[in-house]
């Protein structure tokens, strides 16, 4: 991008940042730069340059009065891959993240703060969300709880799920079971279409794979996933898939395998990718509630929890986008 006199320059820039201009640090200015991961470059490089403004970052911390800031999104964050990209820098780089995660209380902050400004922008005084909630029952329980139980406990998701609920409720001063019901299938199939470009970057591809699970049972045996995962490996033999890097890659298993490879040898590649993007939940044993990666990101990592494994969950936030067979759980 430069020669080598130019970077002469701009190294001597950063000493000049942290001697001249950043010289007291009660001098605060905030500079935010957004939409990086957008179409602001040809895509054929601009994971090259996003990992070089990474190592520009580290570069940077020995400027005294000067913090940088980098939110990004778990998925772009692995498309960048930097265990085999970026020349060692792995290590050095995940020492400075900073994995956040919501916590309930956390999203019913967000959501009776959102309530209080959009009800006083239209004059009227509510000071939280579950004002616009139906009661509670012994059936369906808090219906806060009910919403969460449907997300992947990040704000996008909470959020979508509330705004559903308003358009259905619309006109209403209280939302109802039924309303809440109606809204859960828009808001499920909305979340189907989000997880697709969430992840079709780094899983090209990924939305004929999770078609794969449309009317299978809410409660999979590990017959019934082997079968649905048999048929996603299929889609290699279609010349219009476009996965068939990473979808070669987690079925080698299967053709390399031998009569000693386990069942989880087999199928865990598989079944880590589509636990890593939320969609399948892991229940260790017969009654017990599936793990999803919000609970537990590495527990799809350990062969022997899916050896021990009864069962598998597809996340409530899409069953009834991709319409799941009901089941008595």
């Amino acid at each position: 991008m430069v020669n080598e006199t130019q970077l002469a320059r701009l190294n001597k820039m950063i000493d000049v940042l942290d001697d001249d201009i950043l010289e007291s640090p009660h001098d605060f200015r905030y500079v935010i730069i957004d939409d990086l991961d957008k179409e602001w470059v040809d895509e054929r490089i601009a994971n090259d340059l996003i990992r070089c403004l990474f190592s520009t970052v580290y570069s940077l911390q020995h400027v005294r009065h000067l913090k940088v800031l980098v939110a990004l999104r778990t998925n772009i964050f692995q498309e960048l891959d930097f265990g085999r990209r970026g020349g060692g820098q792995e290590e050095k780089l995940r020492a400075l993240v900073l994995d956040m995660k919501w916590t309930r209380p956390a999203l019913i902050e967000l959501l009776d703060e959102r309530s209080r400004v959009a009800a006083k922008r239209i004059g009227i005084d509510i000071n939280a969300f579950s004002e616009f909630l139906p009661n509670a029952n012994s059936t369906m329980g808090r219906p806060v709880d009910y919403l969460l139980d449907r997300t992947l406990l990040r704000p996008r998701d909470i959020l979508a799920f509330a705004n559903e609920c308003f358009k259905v409720g619309a006109g209403k001063d209280r939302l109802s079971w039924a309303d809440i019901k109606i809204a859960e299938r828009g808001y499920s199939a909305g979340r189907l279409l989000a997880l697709r470009d969430e992840w079709k970057g780094t899983y090209p591809g990924i939305h004929a794979v999770i078609e794969k699970f449309r009317r299978g049972s809410l409660r999979m045996s590990k017959k019934e996933l082997q079968t649905r995962l048999d048929d996603a490996m299929l889609l290699l033999s279609d010349g219009r898939f476009e996965g068939v890097s990473w979808l070669t890659d987690v079925a080698s298993p299967m053709w390399t395998s031998g009569p000693d490879t386990s069942w989880a040898e087999i199928y865990q590649p598989f079944i880590r990718v589509l636990f890593h993007i939320g969609l399948v939940g892991i229940s260790p044993q017969q009654s017990a509630a599936p793990v999803f990666f919000s609970d537990d990101p590495n527990f799809a990592d350990q062969e022997s929890n899916l050896e021990r494994a009864r069962y598998y969950y597809v996340h409530r936030t899409y069953q009834l986008g991709l319409d799941m067979e009901p089941a008595q759980l």
